[in-house]
């Protein structure tokens, strides 16, 4: 049993990784920070990007060794059935022949990322992402593609097993909402939230409509104002006060906009919590690195991502 009153330590994810996805991500950055006036730290490094299917506290031995385990026979039922989908095709003459038409399948599994949403109000928001769904080409019926079902198949036996916090509203179990987090402002650095409002500006244009960015000290959305009866909130210790925007605008320009088309779901990950940063070397002149560049001094990009704990082939 997980301890009373468990934190998260680590979850499970789908990890998200493509060139599209990278570049997609930069434009975005560089489009909220000037045509939005937003910070630009509200937007998450590409190394963190991922899909969510839950998240567990393993801080105890004996529930990091049963996650590692339920990955390991998941990882092992994935390469069985593979392995009889290969026997049964009739077109699979030889083992060669097998292992590349697997590898082709594996290949074809991949995510489109489409539009900007909200789990709140777009008016009083703090965070935005993208929705997930397969890829047409491979879609069998669902709106999604069948992601959403692939996605319950690999939580289930985590959930099966306790390991899942937070599944259950009441007595039902939390529908699994899939979502890429495109930008959170809880990451965006303290001289930002010490400012009473920015501003948005509207349709993507630098023109400033009254669009505030309101601070708040709780999880729900609410006004810069005070309240009617007077009495100043309680600060609770460690929370950082969460800064909401109206994303209106924001949301309008990029709905429906493509970020990847080309994102491969072929990996299930056990990452533990908080992205540390990392350095990401540029690319030079001919695909070398600068420093391999001999007249031009190192140059790399600051990115963040998650510690993998352990990851498994799907």
């Amino acid at each position: 049993m997980p301890p009373a009153r468990a934190s998260p330590t680590h979850f499970l994810c789908l990890p998200l990784a493509s060139a599209q996805l990278s570049r997609s991500m930069a434009a975005f950055r560089a489009d909220v920070s000037s045509g939005f006036a937003l910070p630009p730290g509200a937007v998450r490094p590409t190394g963190t990007l991922h899909l969510t299917l839950g998240v567990m506290n393993l801080s105890q031995a004996d529930r990091l060794q049963q996650a590692l385990e339920v990955l390991s026979s998941l990882h092992h039922q994935q390469s069985q059935q593979q392995q009889q989908q290969d026997e049964e095709d009739p077109g699979s003459s030889s083992s060669t022949t097998t292992t590349t038409r697997g590898r082709m399948r594996k290949r074809t599994r991949v995510c489109v990322l489409r539009g900007l949403h909200s789990m709140t109000s777009a008016s009083k928001t703090s965070v935005l992402y993208a929705a997930p769904s397969s890829d047409a080409a491979n879609d069998d019926g669902d709106d999604d593609g069948g992601l959403h079902a692939l996605c319950e198949a690999l939580r289930r036996p985590f959930r099966d097993g306790g390991l899942l916090l937070d599944d259950h509203d009441g007595d039902n179990d939390r529908p699994l909402l899939l979502h890429a987090t495109i930008l959170n402002t809880i990451y965006v650095k303290r001289q930002h939230h010490q400012q009473q409002h920015l501003m948005s500006g509207g349709g993507g244009g630098g023109g400033g409509g009254d669009q505030h960015l309101h601070q708040s000290s709780s999880g729900n959305a609410s006004s810069s104002r005070s309240s009617s009866s007077g009495r100043k909130k309680k600060k609770v210790p460690g929370r950082r006060n969460k800064l909401l925007i109206d994303a209106t605008d924001l949301m309008a320009k990029y709905d429906g906009h493509v970020w990847a088309n080309d994102v491969a779901i072929d990996k299930l990950a056990i990452c533990r919590m908080g992205a540390r940063k990392k350095k990401k070397k540029l690319e030079g002149e001919g695909g070398r690195t600068k420093e391999e560049e001999e007249d031009d001094d190192e140059e790399e990009e600051e990115d963040e991502a998650y510690e993998v704990l352990a990851e498994a082939d799907i």
